[in-house]
This record gives C-alpha cells, sequence and structure tokens, in this order.
C-alpha cells in the first residue's frame, strides 16, 4: 500500500501498467530501513518529473547500485545510468 500511495503522491496518471512496473521496482530496491512511500515517490518522480532515467532503463540498475542512490538520497545520480549519459556507473 505504501508504494502506491508513494506513486500517486508524486504523479497520478500513470497507466497500470506503469503504476505495476513501479511497485514492481519498489519490491526490488526495498530495504527494511527505507520507507515505501520515499521510495516509491522518488522513484516516481525520477522517472516522470525530473526525467532522469526511463523507466525502462531503470528497470536494468542492479540492487547494489541502487541502494547506493538511496541510502546517499541522492536520485539525481540516475542520470548515470540514462542513455542520454555516456557514464554507467556511479564514481
Amino acid at each position: 500500500m505504501g508504494f502506491y500511495l508513494g506513486i500517486m503522491g508524486a504523479k497520478q496518471d500513470l497507466p497500470s501498467k506503469d503504476i505495476d512496473t513501479l511497485i514492481n521496482l519498489c519490491y526490488k530496491f526495498n530495504s527494511a530501513f527505507v520507507n515505501p512511500m520515499f521510495l516509491a515517490k522518488n522513484i516516481t518522480e525520477s522517472v516522470y518529473i525530473n526525467k532522469y532515467i526511463t523507466l525502462e532503463e531503470l528497470q536494468e540498475i542492479y540492487y547494489k547500485d541502487m541502494d547506493k542512490i538511496i541510502q546517499e538520497d541522492n536520485f539525481g545520480l540516475l542520470k548515470n545510468y540514462s542513455s542520454k549519459n555516456n557514464d554507467y556507473e556511479i564514481n
């Protein structure tokens, strides 16, 4: 429920397929130390509001890399994983 509320808090007019994908990504990247609404809201904003990365590219990120982004609370680092960027690793 927290993931859904976080997604809806960020953007309400998403297709149900995208919502399902975002929820699955939240489960993939979730840990016991992360607020589910925080995670879902930031992932949704990174894709649809800030456009750091596409949903397809986000699905390719490894848990370990995303965990670092979450711990640093710097979702702007997702730009490093975008096809618009030449670098594919967080330095």
